[in-house]
């Protein structure tokens, strides 16, 4: 097993506050991205949102291993289960993710973050939603929409219950 990479929020002077992200080995920052402080792309005549980052590619192959991971592809279809959780501003994908996980269980083979959307008027000033899918799907039988079902509950459950996310009815 490799190193563990560790997701950080970072605030540098010339990114917008919030919109920074950055990724650690251990104490070793690999890599960056936030979106341009909205004063310095009025300076240099930027219009519109930019995203800027830095990705050190010679730490990161120090980093890395390259080990493959081959497990047998199941012959049972897999269950697309979309969810859209309203969650606070400062919830990052790595807590929510992980959240995820752990709640549901084996038959779920894939948490897909697919994008976050703000909208104050609707969700509340301090709020953000976040789209994501499951994949749910056993190695073993085809699964009954019921079993889907329960994995969802179990996840629904243990985002309200740690985060206060609130799932939109889709």
């Amino acid at each position: 097993e490799g190193p563990t990479v560790q997701e950080r929020l970072i605030d540098f002077d010339f990114i917008e506050k919030g919109t920074g992200v950055a990724w650690f080995v251990q104490d070793t920052m690999l890599g960056w991205v936030g979106s341009l402080s909205k004063s310095l792309a009025q300076s240099v005549k930027i219009d519109g949102a930019v995203a800027i980052g830095e990705l050190d590619l010679d730490r990161l192959l120090v980093s890395a291993r390259a080990i493959p991971k081959l497990r047998p592809l199941s012959p049972y279809p897999a269950i697309l289960r979309d969810l859209n959780f309203v969650v606070d501003e400062t919830l990052n994908w790595s807590k929510i993710s992980s959240t995820i996980s752990s709640a549901a269980g084996e038959l779920c083979k894939e948490v897909a973050f697919r994008e976050i959307y703000r909208d104050p008027k609707r969700d509340g000033e301090g709020k953000k939603r976040i789209l994501l899918t499951l994949t749910i799907q056993s190695d073993t039988e085809t699964l009954r929409s019921q079993q889907a079902d329960k994995v969802v509950e179990c996840v629904v459950v243990a985002c309200e219950s740690l985060h206060g996310a609130k799932l939109l009815a889709g």
